[in-house]
């Protein structure tokens, strides 16, 4: 799986996740293999299957951080519809979108 930053806004302590770059699980915090652009905002897009699921949109994350990711996900959607249809999105939306405010 190609290397890529996660955008999990806060990370769990331990973290076995591609962010903290740990080969082993603590002990508590399984792995889980997570969409990048998550599968519902890849749809917005218009990505077929094969581009959501490609290699370069797979990262490794620990539950913990994985959870926390999913969180940003409905109001990074909202702005990849809002996107989608012609509007302007602020800086102060996109901010708001990826730290889950």
């Amino acid at each position: 799986m190609r290397e890529r930053e996660c955008q999990a806004p806060v990370h769990a302590e331990g973290c076995p996740c591609q962010t903290c770059q740990k080969t082993t699980c603590d002990g508590c915090n399984a792995t889980n293999v997570d969409h990048f652009t998550p599968k519902c905002i890849a749809k917005v897009w218009g990505w077929n299957r094969k581009q959501t699921d490609a290699p370069e949109n797979l990262q490794w994350l620990s539950r913990p951080c994985h959870t926390e990711k999913d969180r940003t996900t409905p109001k990074r959607k909202q702005l990849a519809c809002k996107i989608v249809s012609g509007k302007t999105v602020t800086l102060d939306e996109y901010l708001s979108a990826i730290n889950g405010r």
